[in-house]
């Protein structure tokens, strides 16, 4: 397994590492590993236009969203 050192660690990032791995119960280490995979995490797929829009919808209480509002209120954003 590839090592690696962390240089010019602030004081404080240190402490808040070191406190997190703690609540965690793991040691420092495991803890800069587990916060770096998660970084470094493949994200899903791209949702869909559809899937995109859900929320807009669901703010107008599923009123249809056309074509046609969607190029008129990106005309409107371009003004």
């Amino acid at each position: 397994m590839p090592n690696t050192t962390l240089k010019g660690l602030p004081v404080v990032v240190y402490e808040r590492l070191r406190l997190r791995a703690q609540r965690n119960r793991r040691s420092l280490n495991q803890e800069m590993i587990a916060i770096l995979a998660d970084a470094v995490e493949a994200p899903g797929p791209a949702p869909s236009l559809s899937e995109a829009l859900e929320p807009f919808r669901q703010a107008f209480r599923g009123a249809p969203i056309t074509d046609e509002d969607l190029r008129r209120w990106k005309e409107e954003g371009r003004a």
